[in-house]
């Protein structure tokens, strides 16, 4: 029987591509000149996959910067996930909450972190570009099944 937090974020992540702005993947046909830093300042960031097919999927995430390196938490078994852990190439750009992006990507491999003290320093960095809205979201998805990714721009 799935937890509560469970079922919130299955119910979350069923929801949310309903309300996702399609020109989130026009960023995949746009060239890639963007910078990291270009993400200071800014709340979602889009993040770009390819199917095994080829075909781009972008998905607005919470992140956060540290060391270099751009951190997001998404649950274990999602589509994204499985994209990454097949593919490790993602481009990534600014966005609106439903995705519109709002500057040029940049390319970057992606990398499932294990967990541990990367995934908590992932962590650390995320809740430090968000406030009460963040932590009343992860309090309520804590015992999901989630793991952090961590993007270095290449």
């Amino acid at each position: 029987m799935p937890t509560l937090s469970e079922r919130f974020a299955f119910v979350a992540n069923r929801l949310y591509p309903r309300m996702i702005d399609e020109a989130g993947a026009a960023v995949a046909g746009s060239p890639p000149v963007g910078r990291l830093d270009q993400l200071s300042g800014q709340k979602y960031c889009v993040v770009v996959t390819y199917r095994q097919n080829g075909e781009p999927v972008a998905t607005p995430v919470w992140f956060g910067i540290g060391d270099g390196q751009l951190f997001f938490r998404s649950l274990a078994g999602t589509a994204k996930v499985q994209r990454i852990a097949r593919n490790e190439e993602v481009l990534v750009a600014p966005c609106t909450i439903r995705g519109r992006p709002l500057g040029p990507a940049f390319r970057g491999r992606a990398q499932i972190l294990a967990a541990g003290d990367a995934a908590a320093a992932a962590e650390r960095w995320i809740q430090s570009n968000y406030g009460l809205g963040r932590r009343l979201y992860e309090w309520a998805i804590a015992d999901a099944d989630a793991v952090y990714v961590a993007v270095t721009p290449v």
